[in-house]
């Protein structure tokens, strides 16, 4: 480190030191002992090679009170942190500077060195060009949103940072850069259009129960079918045997009953069985309607009728 830096300071010190009587009653004595206690560290953590400390401390001694030196070492600090983005605004800030022409010659000193020390840094500062295919993306450097700008690099620190592009509805992208000093890096980001999803079809209806409840009402009617058969096989019987169904003999009675109950049976096969074949149907059409408002089916069975009602 240059002497004469190291003098500047010093002598920044000493002026930050120097007050009025007046200054010293308004309590102004104290913030500047402050400053030059902070300052006077800051140095000596520089001169250990201990810079973050260092940073810190020349940094609370200009937030106490300004003074170029104090300027002038936080941009040193930060160049040695690598920070070199930083370092660049804290020498610019002070390169471009007014200084007063009554100002102490160590202020103007400090400006002169920002200004030589600027011109070796900003050639060292990396950059990064972000292309973007697609709207609406966020893009963010090492967990910071910044502003992408079309062929317009990005400028930041050597070293490794972590690129993210985010977009609604779309999985995010993530990229790994490395970057010397001087360097520019690209990366690219594709994040298009989406295409509008349009939602899954829903399952086609099942047309087990419709199936199994058509199928017992077949064989339902089956079922009555037979039997009234076999009623009307009876029937038919009994009238051969007995023409005169007042002098029937009693040997014929069989007939009369299985003739009564094959009839029964046969007419409840045939109401159960029509019920159980339009209740099927009717909820068929209702699962193979796209519009179940429009088709409303129910059964009705009445005697000696079974059907089905409905709207289409």
């Amino acid at each position: 480190m240059p002497w004469r830096s190291i003098l500047v300071l010093v002598a920044a010190c000493s002026l930050v030191a120097r007050v009025s009587p007046a200054a010293a009653q308004s309590g102004q004595a104290t913030q500047l002992d402050a400053a030059r206690a902070l300052a006077n560290a800051g140095l000596e953590l520089f001169k250990g090679g201990r810079y973050q400390q260092a940073l810190e401390r020349f940094q609370s001694a200009e937030r106490i009170h300004h003074a170029p030196p104090h300027v002038l070492y936080i941009a040193r600090s930060l160049v040695k942190l690598g920070r070199l983005v930083e370092a660049v605004d804290a020498y610019r800030s002070l390169a471009e500077e007014r200084i007063d022409p009554g100002a102490p010659k160590v202020f103007e000193a400090a400006r002169a060195d920002a200004r030589v020390e600027l011109e070796r840094v900003v050639p060292r500062v990396a950059a990064l060009t972000v292309e973007v295919v697609g709207e609406g993306v966020t893009v963010q450097l090492d967990g910071r949103a910044i502003p992408v700008v079309r062929g317009q690099p990005i400028d930041l620190d050597p070293g490794e940072h972590h690129v993210t592009a985010t977009k609604p509805g779309m999985k995010a992208q993530e990229r790994i850069v490395r970057v010397g000093e001087g360097e520019t890096a690209t990366v690219r980001f594709e994040l298009p259009v989406s295409p509008i999803e349009s939602p899954e079809p829903a399952p086609p209806p099942s047309l087990v129960g419709p199936v199994v409840l058509i199928a017992v009402g077949g064989a339902g009617l089956a079922l009555g079918g037979v039997m009234g058969g076999l009623a009307l096989g009876k029937r038919n019987a009994l009238d051969d045997a007995c023409p005169d169904p007042s002098a029937c003999a009693a040997d014929n009675r069989a007939l009369e009953e299985d003739g009564r109950t094959f009839g029964h049976v046969a007419t409840a096969g045939f109401v159960v069985g029509g019920v159980a074949a339009a209740a099927g149907v009717a909820w068929l059409l209702l699962a193979l309607s796209e519009d179940d408002e429009a088709v409303a089916v129910l059964p009705y069975a009445a005697p000696g009728r079974v059907g089905v009602v409905g709207r289409f």
